[in-house]
C-alpha cells in the first residue's frame, strides 16, 4: 500500500521505499479514471508493474489487484453450499450430460446447473433443479443412476469453488445435436 503523493499529467506519483513510483491513470482503477486528483494523497494498493532502471522510478498499478480481487468475488459469489446427496446428484448428471466430453464440457453443464440454483428463477438445490420436471434427459432415460468417472468429479469440484465458464447462461445445447432448430 502506498500514499499518492502527486498528480501529474497522465497519471499518479508514489514512493515505495523511497523510490519514485507512477502510476499511469489506466493503471488506477478497473474503469476509466477522469479526474485523478481524486486519488492524492488516498492510501492505494499497487503492484510493480515495471522498473525503469535508467530514470530510477518504478511503473506501478493498481488495476491487477483490482481485477484479482474483483474475480475472487465473482467467485465467492458463485460458491454454493451442497449436501451430500446435492453433490451426488451433480457428480451423476455431469457424467450423464457429459460423459464423453473433455472437462470443459462437463464443467459446462455443472455451470449451467449452479446459475439456476443462483437464479431464483429455479429451485433453490441441485436437487431441485436436476430432477424439475423435463429439465433433463437424464433423468428421464435413468443415465442419471450411472456412476460417475473422476472427471465429472474434477469438474463438478472446480465449480463448487467458483469456476464459471457459461457466464450467467441457464441453459445449453449442442449445435451438434440442435443444428436447424
Amino acid at each position: 500500500t502506498v500514499k499518492i503523493g502527486g498528480v501529474v499529467n497522465g497519471g499518479v506519483i508514489a514512493y515505495v521505499e523511497g523510490i519514485r513510483g507512477f502510476i499511469p491513470a489506466s493503471k488506477l482503477a478497473l474503469s476509466y479514471v477522469e479526474d485523478t486528483n481524486e486519488y492524492l494523497n488516498k492510501p492505494i494498493q499497487v503492484r510493480v508493474f515495471d522498473v525503469e532502471k535508467e530514470n530510477k522510478r518504478l511503473i506501478l498499478s493498481a488495476r491487477e489487484i483490482l481485477r484479482e480481487k474483483a474475480e475472487e468475488e465473482r467467485r465467492a459469489a458463485r460458491r454454493i453450499k451442497v449436501s451430500d446427496e446435492d453433490y451426488q446428484v451433480l457428480l451423476r448428471i455431469v457424467q450423464a450430460e457429459a460423459g464423453v466430453c473433455d472437462e470443459k464440457g462437463k464443467i459446462l453443464v455443472a455451470d449451467v446447473i449452479i446459475n439456476r440454483v443462483l437464479s431464483g428463477k429455479f429451485p433453490g438445490s441441485v436437487k431441485g433443479v436436476v430432477y424439475q420436471g423435463s429439465q433433463f434427459q437424464p433423468v428421464s432415460n435413468g443415465t442419471i443412476y450411472d456412476a460417475p468417472a473422476s472427471s465429472s468429479l474434477v469438474a463438478a469440484k472446480l465449480c463448487l469453488e467458483g469456476t464459471d465458464v457459461v457466464g450467467e447462461s441457464l441453459y445449453f445445447f449442442s449445435p451438434a445435436l440442435s443444428a436447424g432448430r
